[in-house]
């Protein structure tokens, strides 16, 4: 795969219109701590000439689902998703599987191996939840056409 220099993907930037909301993952419902470009600047760089009247969504996205996506391109928001969500299944499939002990029989158990099976129960759950989020359709305020739904203001006249 040829590599884009970060100056030519800064240069696209301008392409770029943050949608969605601004502190929360809008993947995984986590906190949002970078920026995912849902059109990959990549993607755009390559192909500048093709969108040049097109605007295109970045939202806010936690660390992990933003290095799960990497410059693959998707066609909807809701694939995206899709695929985090998948990768979000695989990564944490032995987690989910960790539920199942109740109290009475954590309460036999030495304190070390309670506190490693009550640690991934509760990042089962925490898995969960993320995957549980990320599998619900299109994000409000983040459009599912990731192509060619913003045009610019001077195109409409």
């Amino acid at each position: 795969m040829r590599r884009i220099a970060s100056s030519a993907l800064r240069s696209v930037e301008f392409k770029y219109r943050r949608v969605g909301p601004e502190l929360r993952c809008s993947y995984c419902g986590d906190t949002g701590d970078t920026i995912d470009h849902a059109v990959p600047r990549s993607h755009v760089r390559e192909h500048i000439r093709a969108y040049r009247r097109n605007w295109f969504p970045k939202v806010a996205a936690c660390a992990e689902c933003n290095s799960l996506l990497g410059d693959q391109v998707d066609a909807t928001f809701h694939e995206r998703k899709r695929r985090v969500a998948d990768c979000l299944r695989a990564r944490y499939a032995k987690v989910l599987l960790a539920g199942g002990w109740d109290e009475t029989e954590l309460v036999e158990l030495g304190y070390s191996l309670r506190h490693s099976i009550e640690a991934a129960m509760y990042a089962g759950r925490r898995a969960a939840s993320r995957i549980a989020f990320a599998s619900i359709g299109a994000t409000a305020d983040v459009p599912d056409d990731l192509f060619g739904l913003f045009t610019s203001q001077d195109d409409a006249e």
